[in-house]
């Protein structure tokens, strides 16, 4: 049987988990949706650039500390960490 998804009143849909676990589908993955006719497609895309596993969550306030110190002086982690 195919599938069916129900659109919300915000336009969304949720994709069954048998086809996200098909395609290894996660949060904040990227998908690229078109229009053929009267289907929509909808294919993942994947990251052209490797990311980097840190093995530690980070806040936003880390992260923009992060950016700002590395834009001036290239630093370790753990020394921006501490300017908390």
């Amino acid at each position: 049987m195919v599938p069916r998804v129900k659109v919300t009143r915000k336009f969304q849909i949720t994709i069954p988990e048998e086809i996200r676990h098909a395609l290894k589908i996660k949060e904040g993955d990227v998908l690229e949706v078109m229009l053929r006719g009267n289907v929509i497609i909808i294919k993942k895309l994947h990251r052209k650039r490797k990311t980097i596993k840190l093995g530690e969550k980070l806040s936003l306030e880390v992260i923009e500390n992060y950016i700002k110190k590395g834009a001036q002086d290239p630093v370790s982690l753990s020394k921006i960490k501490k300017t908390k």
